[in-house]
Parts: structure tokens; sequence; C-alpha cells
């Protein structure tokens, strides 16, 4: 009996440690004894349906905390790329005066603070579109939860991450026509 035992409590602390977090191991007693199991449906009816209920909860609870996250981390990203645009303002206007720079009073080359003004522009339209691609992972994500667990929360968060796509993929396409306008500005293009 005691090997039995032994052997009973070391097979559940196994189970407990492989196991992921969700599928915790129960413990129910019946005519043969004490029993452990982290597989809800081996438990009796009563108490299959309590953990069950508990999983789904848990489960629940898990993916809304998960796209919150995932729709902050988004929303962020949007706000990032829009403050980061300039949209609503008027275009640079080039200007072929050769401007003085700097305590050594250096001309500056208008062509090269062009293509310093549009590196600056690609690098923000990509900072956006990275922020759009992580926000249409996330709406996805929350988009399959909400599908595959139907719930209040799920629903919720995925509006969210909906939202915070829309968002993010608005400005990536204001950072793009950002990069357009500073190419159209370029010193020397012919219009």
């Amino acid at each position: 009996m005691t090997r039995n035992w032994t052997a009973g409590v070391l097979t559940a602390l196994a189970l407990a440690l492989a196991a992921p977090a969700a599928a915790q191991p129960w413990r129910y007693v019946d005519k043969d004894g004490v029993h452990y199991t982290n597989n809800p449906y081996e438990l009796p009816p009563a108490q299959q349906k309590k953990a069950l209920e508990q999983l789904e909860r848990s489960d629940a609870r898990r993916a809304a905390q998960q796209a919150e996250r995932e729709a902050k981390a988004a929303e962020k990203a949007a706000q990032a790329a829009a403050l980061s645009t300039t949209e609503g303002l008027p275009p640079p206007v080039a200007t072929p005066v050769v401007l003085q720079n700097g305590p050594d009073r250096k001309p500056v080359d208008p062509k090269a603070a062009w293509r310093t003004r549009l590196e600056a522009a690609q690098g923000k339209a990509t900072a956006a579109k990275a922020a759009a691609k992580a926000a249409e992972k996330a709406a996805d994500a929350a988009s399959r939860r909400a599908f595959t667990m139907p719930s209040g929360p799920n629903f919720a968060a995925n509006q969210q991450a909906q939202d915070a796509l829309k968002a993010t993929r608005a400005a990536a396409v204001s950072a793009e026509a950002e990069v357009d306008r500073v190419r159209k500005s370029e010193p020397g293009r012919r219009r």
C-alpha cells in the first residue's frame, strides 16, 4: 500500500510539473481510494463540471489578459507611429540656399539634408509597418480566441485589437505618405 501511495504521489507531482498551468492536478476519492489526475474528464461527474467551469474561467481570464496586453502594445505602437508622422503639416520647402551650420560655419549641402530627412521618414515608416504587423498578429489571435472561446471578455478584447489594428494601419499609411512627400521635395528635382 505504501509503495502504491508513493508512486501515486510521485506521479501526481510529475504530472503537475510537466503539465501546463491550466492542466492542474485534481484529487478525487472513490471506492478504490484516492486518485490524482490532470484530465478533468477523468473526474466524477459532479467534480468534473466544477473543474471544467474553473478551467473555462481561467482560460477566458488568461485570454482576456493576453488580448488586453496585445491591444495595449498595438495601441502604443499606433500612437508612437501617429506621433512620428507629420500628417496635416505642409510639406517641407526645398530651398536652394546653402545654409551655414556649426561652430566651423561649414556649408550644409541641401541634398545631404534632404537625404537625412528621407532616411528619418523611411525609418518611421518601417517602424509603423512593424507596429501594424504586430497589431495584425494581435488582432488575429484575439479573433481566434473570440471564435474558439466565445465570452464577453474575449469579444471585448477582440474589438479592442481590431480598433488598434485600424489605427496602426492608418499610421503606417500616413508614414508612407510622408516618405512620398519627402521624396518629392528633393532639391533640384524637376516637377
